[in-house]
């Protein structure tokens, strides 16, 4: 049974298990960081569903956080080169002359590419 009736349809649960019951639990392998957070720190922007990504640091320095438009503050887990999650969500960054200037954010049903904002 894909959908019942104990409230409302949540399409990012229901695309999970259909995608584990297709190809199997992909699971992100965390690794240990040690880059610098700092060059990923900043705010992003994009066109779908997500407009707003913030991107920082935890009290540590050493780990990166996210806020989704007005969401909570969450703390991603590093997977190698530019690729960060959150769950089954990817953060995957892109560098343009060496400094990190787009974010592909993808939470299973739903891509956005950003922009890094220029700071102020």
């Amino acid at each position: 049974m894909l959908i019942n009736t104990q409230g409302a349809v949540r399409p990012d649960a229901l695309t999970r298990e259909i995608v584990r019951a297709v190809v199997g639990d992909r699971s992100a392998v965390p690794t240990t960081f040690r880059g610098r957070a700092s060059d990923y720190v900043g705010q992003y922007a994009g066109v779908g569903r997500v407009r707003h990504i913030q991107i920082g640091t935890d009290a540590t320095g050493a780990a990166l956080t996210a806020r989704i438009d007005d969401g909570p503050l969450r703390t991603l887990t590093y997977l190698g080169g530019d690729r960060f999650a959150r769950g089954d969500t990817r953060y995957t960054f892109g560098r343009q002359r060496h400094r990190v200037a787009t974010l592909h954010f993808d939470n299973v049903y739903d891509v956005t590419a950003a922009v890094r904002v220029p700071d102020v």
